[in-house]
C-alpha cells in the first residue's frame, strides 16, 4: 500500500506543497486531470496534519515535492508514512479506501505507445474496450489492436 501511495502522492507533491491561491497550484488539475488532482487533494488534506506534526517527516515531503522523480526521497517519504500510519489505525484504514477506490477507477486496459521522434500527434479513440486510430498530425500513424 505505502508504495502505492507514495506512487501516487509523489507527481502531486509540488503542487500540494504550494499554498492555495498561487498559481502552480490553480494549473495542477489541467497537468494532471481533475479526477486524479482532486483524489490527490483529498489525501493529502488526511495525511498533511499528520505530516505536519513531524518534522523530519515534513522535511522529507518538502524535498521529495522539489525533486518528485527522486528515488531516494520517495524511499525516505515512505519509510516516515509507513511509521506515520503504523502510529494511526484510522488514517491507515482511509488511506487504504481512498487508494482502493482509486486502483478500482483505474483497472482495465492501458496503452503504451512509444514515438521515437515526437515530429507529430494522432487522434484516438476508445470504445467498448477497442482502441482504434482516428487521424494523424505529422508523421505518426497506424492502428491500435
Amino acid at each position: 500500500m505505502i508504495t502505492t501511495l507514495v506512487d501516487f502522492l509523489a507527481p502531486c507533491l509540488p503542487f500540494l506543497w504550494e499554498k492555495v491561491g498561487t498559481p502552480a497550484l490553480e494549473s495542477a488539475a489541467g497537468k494532471m486531470g481533475e479526477e486524479t488532482w482532486e483524489k490527490a487533494q483529498a489525501m493529502w488534506s488526511k495525511l498533511f496534519p499528520k505530516i505536519e506534526q513531524d518534522e523530519a517527516t515534513k522535511v522529507v515531503a518538502a524535498e521529495l515535492a522539489k525533486n518528485p522523480e527522486s528515488d531516494i526521497w520517495k524511499a525516505a517519504f515512505q519509510e516516515k508514512l509507513q511509521a506515520l500510519l503504523d502510529s494511526d489505525e484510522a488514517l491507515k484504514q482511509a488511506i487504504a479506501k481512498m487508494l482502493q477506490d482509486e486502483e478500482a477507477a483505474t483497472v482495465g486496459t492501458s496503452i503504451k505507445i512509444t514515438v521515437d521522434k515526437n515530429e507529430g500527434q494522432f487522434i484516438g479513440q476508445m470504445n467498448n474496450g477497442e482502441a482504434k486510430n482516428i487521424g494523424q498530425i505529422g508523421n505518426i500513424r497506424g492502428d491500435i489492436n
